[in-house]
């Protein structure tokens, strides 16, 4: 049966790609959510559904009618 553990931030971010990975978060705490998405693409790191994600730009579970 295939692994299906998914990779800590610390296999995905690394002194290479780090000054990447400020960008993104700066983008968030900008609301700049596009870019912030554009460079979590280009960090490789997945758009999993944990609390938090997915509420950006007034959006919300209950908002949308999923809970």
């Amino acid at each position: 049966m295939q692994d299906l553990e998914k990779p800590r931030i610390t296999d995905i971010i690394t002194e290479e790609n780090f000054d990447l990975f400020v960008q993104m978060h700066e983008a968030m705490e900008a609301g700049d959510y596009d870019t912030a998405m554009e460079l979590r693409e280009e960090l490789g790191l997945g758009f999993g559904m944990r609390a938090g994600r997915g509420m950006h730009k007034g959006f919300s579970h209950r908002r949308c009618g999923m809970w």
